[in-house]
């Protein structure tokens, strides 16, 4: 199951590694969560983690009656790392789950979450108001606090957490790893500078 990031959708974040994967002979599913009240054209993931995650617990369900399967694997892409990880830990997700493929441990959106500690109703004019997941995501936030009680992973879940050392939004880009037994944690210049 491919989850999507921040003001994206299943078509424009996927359409690339779903066919990718269906060649490999993999079983590639997506889906678009968190229009809330508000959308920006095509765009999703802009309500609340809880509620995304909530829509990712039913659509996990759809895949599991689908494909006949007990569990799935996740793949996360920004936003969508987060949100899987809310479902696994809140959502009862550890049981439906077997790996999870993301990133996503916080973020201080490039500068935006220190901006709004320091000038708060800024930050809720020109971002937070449309976008309460990027409110959801800063790292510090109830959300984030919450998923990462206990280290932040369930046992019987493998993690891979993939980042790029160039990366803006998630600074710095080691907040996107974890520790554990079950965690691997990769770097893309590791591979390919």
């Amino acid at each position: 199951v491919l989850v999507h990031g921040t003001v994206e959708n299943q078509k424009t974040n996927w359409s690339a590694l779903a066919p990718l994967l269906k060649n490999e002979g993999y079983c590639a599913y997506t889906f678009n969560y968190g229009a809330g009240n508000f959308t920006l054209g095509q765009f999703y993931g802009l309500d609340r983690i809880p509620g995304g995650a909530a829509e990712l617990k039913s659509f996990v369900d759809k895949v599991r009656f689908w494909s006949g399967r007990s569990k799935v694997d996740l793949v996360g892409h920004s936003q969508g790392g987060l949100l899987s990880r809310y479902y696994i830990q809140k959502l009862g997700g550890a049981a439906r789950v077997e790996k999870l493929v993301a990133t996503n441990n916080g973020t201080t959106l490039s500068g935006i979450a220190t901006l709004s500690s320091d000038y708060p109703e800024l930050a809720n004019v020109f971002v937070f108001s449309w976008c309460k997941a990027c409110e959801d995501q800063v790292v510090g936030s109830p959300v984030v606090e919450s998923v990462n009680e206990g280290g932040g992973l369930s046992p019987g879940v493998t993690y891979t957490n993939i980042a790029t050392i160039h990366d803006e939004i998630a600074t710095p880009y080691t907040t996107a790893f974890m520790t554990g037994s079950n965690v691997t944690n990769i770097a893309v210049q590791d591979g390919c500078e």
